[in-house]
């Protein structure tokens, strides 16, 4: 397979081969059909120039502002046909006799033999004791609906609809830095929706919103509403993703007897794993993603993609292609836990430590915030770094707010554990350890961030001594924070002095006793960054208002989260959890109705700000769920435990 075919693999499903020319499986796809044709006028706002999606049809719901779910018979209609041809025989016999299946069953094979039985796998039984300390994932339809109904929706039979949708809609709209028009990600967020039809109901994980009527209901406006090649390429994927979400299930439905082992060797003659490039591929797909960067169709991205909506950057520079598997990545760390209470094979956490140990796992987390400032300084000259860095910050912080994954909950949890071996594993490293480490964490090249015998494709430096760390990490900092360089500008110099501060100060507090003194500072830094020109060309370019609020969003987070994570559980509340969840993607999507240049500038610095509280000032989140779960793995006794 060529370079290009295969980058492409990660964007059209006969790339990689899960659907053949001339098949009753390909026949089966092309006669699903966008439910309204590509015959309308470009839209009010929209860039010059032919966008590859468009909205053909205004949508009817609006966001925490609609009573009820608007209804589409016709969109609902197609929904149901994409569910009919995801499991279709057809089309499931297709994808068993391709690559990702193959990889499927052997990770499943590997897991299986290597970490699932706790009897023979002393990770996995440090897993499992880890997994039973933590909150269930789930269920977190109930806290959800409840909140609506607060906030004025009326229509108790409409909230789970609302909820799926705007769920996917949080993500969407993160991501959309540069989108001029607000319903562009809700939509496809409403049409992405379908996958959830065959990935929640019945599962362990389940959101419990309800059965397959509620994500046709959630989907219909999506795929009534958008139109265009790029719209028609992300149906097609939407109904691939979703087959091969079934048939994962299926197969991890079937006795441990009946799964076949493939004779591909992965790791050469000793496990038969998939290679981490054979792993991505196949999670990409299972992990929706070709849906959820659907944007490049979009007109403010049109520049970056093919007729289909390809993100063309991520076949020619392997940085892009790793800032944009971010969106994976971030999900992996804060299920790292439960999928392996619920035997999810699709970790990629879960094969280095199978078969490399813990020292395979620590630094992962250092590494994937690396992903974000290393795409950002690239210079290779292909158009795409910034949007995929932007991309990489939002699925930081979606991860961490969506009350689905309740990171902070599983943190406060096993730093508190009844185990005081449990409980060092995830208090013992300092802030300003961590914050070094986080300094001197470098990628390797690559597409990947592990090499085929799954060891790491990071390192960690020795050559920075203690006058420069924390000169790295601000200067990381203040990159995320503008669409362009900004390091001899006023505002920006003020910025570097600012988290230059902030850092030392969130590092020299061992015990976290401070740390919420200074979450105001963090809004205040927040505030300085939109005092540049290209947020504020002109007083009153922006609601001040709104600026005000996403600041005090950023403290917010920083107290319910950063800090929180870090106290007893029972400092953190569900209720919490979903009031910030609503209110950060609620504001975020009232900024489509500012100017655009400004608007474009301040979600940038929205995303800037806040992933730099939460990764760069050594009280990672992520990391400390990805190195604490490596310390106890390696360090926790299980004879003591017993």
């Amino acid at each position: 397979m060529t370079h290009d075919a295969k980058g492409f693999a990660y964007w059209d499903f006969g790339s990689a081969g899960m659907v053949h020319a001339g098949s009753q499986s390909a026949e089966l796809l092309a006669n699903l059909r966008m439910a309204t044709p590509d015959t309308c006028a470009q839209p009010h706002g929209d860039e010059p120039g032919e966008p590859s999606m468009r909205i053909a049809i205004p949508p009817a719901y609006v966001p925490y502002e609609s009573k009820r779910m608007a209804r589409n018979a016709e969109g609902e209609r197609l929904c149901r046909a994409v569910i009919s041809v995801a499991t279709s025989k057809e089309l499931q016999q297709s994808l068993e006799s391709s690559p990702v299946a193959d990889t499927m069953q052997r990770m499943i094979r590997l897991l299986q033999d290597r970490l699932w039985d706790v009897g023979t796998s002393p990770p996995g039984r440090v897993l499992a004791l880890l997994g039973d300390a933590i909150p269930r994932k789930g269920n977190e339809m109930q806290d959800l609906a409840s909140e609506y109904l607060r906030r004025g929706a009326e229509h108790p039979a409409s909230l789970p609809a609302m909820v799926m949708r705007d769920f996917w809609g949080f993500f969407q709209t993160l991501m959309s830095v540069r989108c001029r028009d607000g319903r562009m990600p809700d939509l496809t967020a409403s049409l992405m929706t379908v996958t959830m039809a065959i990935d929640f109901p019945g599962l362990a994980d389940d959101a419990e919103a309800g059965g397959t009527q509620v994500y046709v209901e959630a989907s219909g406006e999506g795929m009534a509403c958008l139109a265009g090649p790029a719209a028609q390429q992300l149906l097609w994927n939407t109904t691939l993703t979703s087959a091969v979400i079934a048939l994962k299930n299926r197969l991890l439905s079937q006795p441990p007897s009946v799964r076949q082992r493939s004779d591909t060797a992965g790791v050469p003659g000793e496990t038969g794993a998939p290679t981490p490039s054979e792993y991505l591929l196949a999670r990409w797909w299972d992990g929706v993603t070709p849906v959820i960067l659907g944007t490049t169709g979009w007109p403010a991205y049109r520049h970056l993609a093919n007729d289909r909506g390809d993100f063309i950057g991520s076949v020619q520079c392997g940085m892009i292609l790793r800032a944009l598997s971010a969106l994976i990545r971030y999900n992996d760390v804060v299920d790292l836990l439960s999928d392996y209470v619920s035997r999810e094979p699709f970790n990629e956490l879960h094969p280095p430590l199978a078969i490399g140990g813990v020292q395979h796992l620590t630094g992962f987390a250092d590494a994937l915030a690396a992903t974000t400032d290393e795409v950002i300084d690239c210079g290779c000259g292909q158009p795409g770094h910034q949007e995929a860095a932007e991309i990489s910050m939002a699925m930081c912080i979606g991860f961490m707010l969506a009350p689905r994954y309740r990171l902070g909950h599983q943190l406060a949890a096993l730093s508190h554990a009844a185990s005081p071996q449990i409980r060092r594993s995830f208090t013992s490293t300092s802030p300003q350890r961590a914050a070094r480490t986080t300094a001197v964490t470098r990628l390797l090249p690559g597409e990947v961030v592990y090499a085929p015998s799954w060891s790491p494709l990071w390192q960690t430096s020795s050559d920075q001594d203690d006058r420069t760390w924390t000169d790295t990490l601000a200067q990381r900092a203040v990159k995320r924070y503008f669409l362009t360089d900004q390091s001899t500008h006023p505002v920006g110099r003020r910025c570097l002095a600012r988290i230059h501060s902030l850092i030392n100060e969130a590092t020299a507090d061992a015990n976290g006793s401070r740390l919420r003194s200074l979450a105001g500072q963090w809004g205040q830094l927040f505030d300085l960054v939109a005092t540049h020109p290209t947020i504020s060309p002109t007083p009153g370019a922006l609601d001040p208002r709104l600026v005000k609020e996403l600041g005090a969003l950023v403290t917010r987070t920083w107290n319910h989260v950063i800090v929180g994570s870090t106290e007893a559980p029972s400092s953190l509340t569900t209720k919490e959890d979903v009031q910030l969840f609503i209110d950060v993607d609620h504001a975020l999507r009232r900024t489509f109705n500012e100017p655009h240049e400004a608007a474009v500038a301040l979600r940038r610095a929205f995303l800037g700000v806040l992933t730099s509280a939460t990764e760069l000032t050594g009280h990672n989140p992520y990391a400390r769920l990805v190195d604490g779960t490596a310390q106890a793995c390696g360090g926790i006794k299980l004879a003591t435990l017993a």
